[in-house]
Order: C-alpha cells, then sequence, then structure tokens
C-alpha cells in the first residue's frame, strides 16, 4: 500500500492564524456598523432638511397667493400626525405652535422619520379671528422691522427674528427630556434652535426671513399732488389714501395723505388690497385700484 505524500511547502491554516483573521474581521467589522450607521443618518437627515425646505416654499406660495399664512394643525401630541388643518381658534399670545396643517396645503403628512413637521408663526400674520384689518396694515411695516416678540431663532449661536418657521425633532431624542424636539425646541417659548447635530441634538430647522415674506406680499406706493398754487391744478387740497382686505367692503381711511404740492411719502401696502385716492375739494375718489406689488409713484395734478 503506497502512503500519500504530502507537497512540499504547502500547509494550512493553523489555529492561531484562523484566530488572529477572525479578530481582524471582528475589529472591521466593529468600524464598518457605526460608519453604515452615520452614512444612514446622514442620508434621512438631508431628506428631513429637503422636506423642511420644501415646506417652506409652500407656506410662501400660500402667502402669495392669498396674502397670509395658516395657523398651524394643533389636533392630538406634537410628535403624532394631527387631522391636517389649521385650528385658527386654539392657542394664544403672540405666536402659534403646532403641526404643519398638510391636508391643508396639499403637502405629504409626515418627514422622513415618519413624524409631522412642527410649524411655528407669529399670529399677525395668519388669517385669524384676532387679526383685524388694522393689524393687517401694519404687517408690511412690521416684516421691516420685526419686533422683540417675534420668534427668535438661535442659528449656531446668532440669535434672528423671524415670522415662521418648520423644524423636524429629528430621529431622536438625543437630550433624554422626552419627546423627539431637543434643547430650545422643546420647551414650548419663543426661541428655537438651528445648529449641526451632536451627542444632545439631532434637530432640522428652516424658517422664512422677513425679507422673504415682505418681496412675497407686499410692495411700496407714492402719492403725489403736484403744482401748487398753478391756475391749471386740479387737485389743490389734500388727497387722502384708503386701504380695504376685503374687496371694498370695508376700509381703513386715512393711512396716507399728499398735501397739495407734496407728497404722502413711501406708504407700505399688502400685495391684493385695494388703495383709493379721495379728493376732498370735489368729495369724490380719483382712484382705486388692487395693488399687485412693487414699487409705485402715483401723481396727480
Amino acid at each position: 500500500m503506497k502512503k500519500k505524500r504530502r507537497c512540499p511547502g504547502i500547509r494550512g491554516f493553523t489555529i492561531l492564524e484562523m484566530a488572529i483573521v477572525l479578530a481582524i474581521m471582528g475589529l472591521l467589522a466593529g468600524a464598518l456598523i457605526p460608519l453604515a450607521k452615520a452614512i444612514h443618518e446622514n442620508r434621512k437627515a438631508a431628506d428631513i432638511d429637503e422636506q423642511l425646505k420644501q415646506a417652506k416654499e409652500v407656506l410662501l406660495q400660500r402667502l402669495r397667493a392669498v396674502g397670509y399664512l395658516p395657523c398651524p394643525d394643533m389636533t392630538g401630541s406634537t410628535d403624532t400626525v394631527g387631522d391636517g388643518t389649521a385650528d385658527c381658534s386654539a392657542g394664544s399670545g403672540a405666536i402659534l405652535s403646532g403641526k404643519l396643517p398638510y391636508a391643508d396645503l396639499s403637502f405629504p403628512p409626515n418627514d422622513s422619520t415618519g413624524r409631522p413637521i412642527r410649524y411655528v408663526v407669529m399670529r399677525q400674520f395668519t388669517e385669524h379671528s384676532s387679526v383685524t384689518n388694522t393689524m393687517r396694515r401694519n404687517r408690511c411695516e412690521i416684516l421691516k422691522n420685526l419686533p422683540s416678540s417675534a420668534i427668535l431663532v438661535n442659528d449656531s449661536g446668532n440669535v434672528v427674528r423671524v415670522p415662521f418657521l418648520v423644524f423636524s425633532g429629528g430621529t431622536e431624542d438625543r437630550d433624554h427630556a422626552g419627546g423627539l424636539a431637543d434643547g430650545d425646541n422643546r420647551d414650548g417659548d419663543s426661541m428655537y434652535e438651528k445648529k449641526p447635530s451632536d451627542d444632545t441634538f439631532d434637530d432640522i430647522l428652516e424658517y422664512g426671513s422677513a425679507y422673504e415674506m415682505y418681496k412675497s406680499c407686499c410692495g411700496s406706493i407714492v402719492v403725489v399732488n403736484v403744482n401748487s398754487g398753478s391756475v391749471n391744478e386740479k387737485y389743490d387740497q389734500t388727497l387722502r389714501v384708503d386701504q380695504s382686505f376685503d374687496g371694498g367692503s370695508s376700509w381703513i381711511t386715512g393711512i396716507g395723505s399728499a398735501p397739495d404740492g407734496g407728497s404722502s411719502g413711501e406708504l407700505d401696502i399688502e400685495v391684493g388690497s385695494m388703495i383709493r385716492i379721495y379728493d376732498p375739494q370735489s368729495g369724490q375718489f380719483i382712484a382705486s385700484f388692487v395693488f399687485g406689488g412693487g414699487e409705485k409713484t402715483l401723481v396727480f395734478d
């Protein structure tokens, strides 16, 4: 019987060598798992950020279309989907906080975590029972210099005043304080926070600026009554400027005036409102139009 010959120079792995290989594979797997998790979380955060940017643009489109922002949806808890409709009779104070009214805006109800998008807005810029025509008259002026009662956002150390914002509580409750929102975003006061995620914070926030809102829904007019004392002058008394927000059913009279031979100065006007010019000498309205935006100068002689 012939014995099997073993080829010289060829041998199998020893137990020690296999143990070393397995240990190296374990180390690599241990390093790759956190990396894969980080990549997944970064992708999800990018998706949420894109959704919030889209939500902000939809709100601005709504503002341009109807002249005001919707109230938040305040049904149910902040981390569960509500009915998606604006609750303008709920809440109190200068700032309203709830969820995005997705049904009213024809917008997806959840962010990519499956939870609702939060929405915070100054009452002044919503269509609300307590928002009077006089308050609407002041909207455009307020957007030029937001008051201390505005929403405050600590944007990576810089505090800015904003008229509205949307945010997501991210994927985790990283500050372990209950609910998904972390830090200043969970306590319900006027201060909110936007910054890169860290061990205690993973919220994602987008806000609309007062400048964006002003460009979307406001403009200005100057009314001039020229040629004081001229014999050919038709309007030789101070002209009155009025404004209406309900198609002319009611008017705010005297929002500005143009003295004979002078100007009313620049008036901030909300797009879509009606403007009329009254001449007290004739007792007639000499101009009436729907304001379409931009900067306009009206000259009367």
